[in-house]
């Protein structure tokens, strides 16, 4: 009886541990799922529209914890709109939310903001409030950013600023960007740089990626470390009233796999009464490739021209065609090649394919981005500059003809816009529009406009979370180098800059570039150049530096006749201030001068000259042996001689 009670013991405590250690394990994971609580859609790579008064869905992703939504809000610069919360249901490891946009909210793209066990959850720009659907869209194609590269001594990021502050300003709705928005999938820092820039939009983005955001990337890591987390989803679908727009993903091959072709399928067959709009990254046809091309995707074969990733996976290109053919798809938008191309395929379907906006081009190409306008009817009204005919040639808009570049300091107590337009810019630069973010911990009556105020005609103030957000309105007159600067103080003091390294450290006169490294650094409004001075005996000269990261400036100076050079770096600030560093001489290797080779002729004349008065000349040692000989000789016969003359 004891034993028997004793077991019964036993095996009641190893069960009362197996619970506590089950409860434990569910309790630790769902604090680690608690701890990823995020909102995983809408997100700005992918915003929902939605009318004043109608529901949207928001999806939570909860990784099967249990939780409970309290608040949520719209938020937006000078707006806060609390909405209705109408359902929730949980799925296996997300919740989704039914929201309602109350019926007096102002049209506007807002962040979402839901309140989820205490816990404040925001996706940045990501619904997009209407008043009611559009009869027509009007939107920017951006495609190849690149983010992380520099191409002709521009770095990418210069133009995508550039891009983003135009999207601002233009008269579009919203901007599409076909993929490669980073040039190595797995570079964190540019993805990081690629979302801020994105995210200083005022208007929607519909983003899908290219076979660069797949580089140096598997299929877990693509979503869960890199394009997931700091983008979004790769495949998708929205409708905007009589619009579906759909985002597809060509991978690293360049084309589309079985499965997504049939997601695709399905997603066109729900939305038969739509004008249907395709984003891909890969361009159906070659670059450079224009004008109106009949077939069918029964004789795939036949047709000329298709980019050598949908050629050689002609099966996957087949399918793609026939669904754009049996579903009437209106538009293909794609980058990929870094160069026009635009097809009107069947009279029916618009194939366009746009220039890089940021990156690396052939040499007869230009840097660019397109404006689209297509109707309710599936009518394309324009692809490009409306003066320019797409199908016989290129017609994106020149993004080279134009700068707007932000700089800002390290607690975005200062913002600054670099503006300049270049003869040539197709758009006219007037009335546009500018948001500059700075830190609200400072009150706003801080905050003082420098720069060319003078051509500023409006700004306002609009609180906006942990920022200020200043909406400027201004001309910007061409061929002129402009600033427009809000800041919390006003910036007198110059930047430090000092000559760090050279090399090599002794340079060859005639023959040795010398590479200059130069650390600037400006604890106001931040750096706007640095150029180097180096002085020999012949002159002074002035050269560019290149930033190459970390407050580090490059100077190429190619090889000098010299004995000595002089080095002086100097570098302005945003407010005009300048610094000068200290001088720094370095004594250049001067190599022994050789004599001139003489010429064959020379050596001919000379060789000629050595026969004519050639005397030939008796070694002194021969000389001797010759006289020691004839001494013996001479002896030898004397002594015949004698005892001849002694025997007679």
């Amino acid at each position: 009886m004891k034993k028997s009670n004793t077991s019964k013991l036993i095996k009641l405590l190893v069960l009362t541990v197996l619970i506590a250690i089950s409860v434990s394990s569910i309790e630790i994971r769902s604090q680690a799922a608690l701890e990823q609580l995020r909102i995983i859609d809408p997100l700005y790579s992918v915003p929902i529209a939605v009318i004043r008064g109608d529901l949207f869905n928001a999806t939570v992703y909860t990784g099967g914890a249990s939780v409970e939504v309290k608040d949520s809000k719209l938020i937006s610069p000078g707006l806060n709109v609390t909405l209705i919360i109408v359902r929730k249901y949980p799925l296996k490891e997300v919740l989704i939310v039914t929201l309602k946009v109350p019926e007096n909210a102002t049209p506007r793209l807002y962040d979402l903001y839901l309140l989820v066990n205490e816990k404040p959850l925001i996706s940045v720009r990501s619904v997009w409030v209407l008043d009611e659907w559009p009869t027509e869209l009007v939107f920017m194609h951006i495609t190849d950013v690149h983010i992380g590269i520099t191409t002709d001594g521009v770095p990418s990021y210069v133009y995508y600023e550039t891009a983003i502050a135009l999207l601002n300003t233009l008269p579009v709705q919203f901007a599409v960007i076909t993929g490669d928005n980073v040039d190595v999938g797995a570079d964190i820092a540019s993805l990081k740089l690629f979302r801020k820039i994105t995210n200083t939009a005022r208007k929607p983005t519909f983003i899908v990626p290219g076979n660069h955001d797949h580089a140096q990337t598997d299929e877990e890591s693509f979503m869960k470390r890199y394009y997931g987390v700091y983008v979004g989803p790769p495949i998708w679908y929205r409708c905007i009233g009589k619009f579906l727009i759909v985002g597809l993903d060509t991978h690293l091959e360049g084309f589309l796999d079985t499965p997504q072709l049939k997601w695709l399928e399905s997603v066109l067959a729900k939305h038969i009464d739509k004008v249907k709009i395709l984003l891909i990254h890969h361009s159906f046809f070659n670059y450079a490739t224009f004008g109106k091309v009949r077939g069918t995707w029964r004789e795939i074969e036949k047709l000329r021209n298709l980019y050598s990733s949908w050629r050689e996976r002609i099966d996957s290109a087949k399918e793609f065609l026939r669904l754009i053919e049996e579903y009437e798809v209106k538009m293909v938008l794609a980058g990929h090649v870094h160069g026009d191309a635009l097809v009107l395929y069947n009279d029916k379907t618009w194939f366009v394919t746009t220039v890089t906006t940021c990156a690396g081009l052939r040499e007869a190409d230009y840097r660019g981005f397109r404006i689209i306008v297509i109707n309710e009817k599936g009518e394309v009204k324009q692809v490009g500059v409306p003066t320019k005919n797409p199908l016989k040639g290129v017609s994106s808009y020149n993004i080279e003809k134009v700068k707007m570049i932000v700089n800002t300091d390290i607690n975005l107590t200062t913002y600054i816009y670099k503006i300049k337009v270049l003869p040539g810019f197709e758009y006219e630069m007037k009335n546009i529009t500018l948001y500059m973010y700075v830190n609200a911990s400072i009150p706003f009556d801080k905050y003082s406009l420098y720069g060319n105020k003078e051509l500023i005609k409006e700004h306002k103030i609009l609180p906006y979370g942990s920022l200020h957000v200043v909406k400027v309105t201004m001309d910007v007159p061409v061929g002129k180098d402009l600033k427009v600067i809000i800041s919390a103080y006003k910036d007198e003091e110059p930047p430090e800059v000092e000559i760090q390294m050279y090399t090599p450290r002794t340079p060859i006169a005639g023959k040795s570039s010398l590479s200059v490294y130069i650390k600037a650094i400006d604890r106001g409004w931040g750096i706007e150049s640095v150029k180097l001075v180096y002085r020999t005996a012949t002159g002074i000269m002035e050269i560019p530096t290149t930033y190459v990261g970390r407050g580090i400036y490059q100077a190429m100076i190619p090889p000098l006749r010299t004995r000595t050079l002089t080095l002086k770096a100097i570098a302005i600030d945003n407010a005009g201030n300048t610094g000068e560093s200290e001088e720094v001489t370095i004594n250049y290797k001067v190599p022994e001068e050789k004599k001139p080779e003489k010429k064959e002729e020379e050596k001919k004349e000379e060789v000629k000259k050595e026969e004519e008065v050639y005397v030939p000349v008796m070694p002194t040692a021969m000389v001797q042996v010759i006289l020691v000989t004839v001494a013996i000789v001479v002896a030898v016969i004397v002594a015949i001689v004698l005892l001849r003359s002694r025997k007679h």
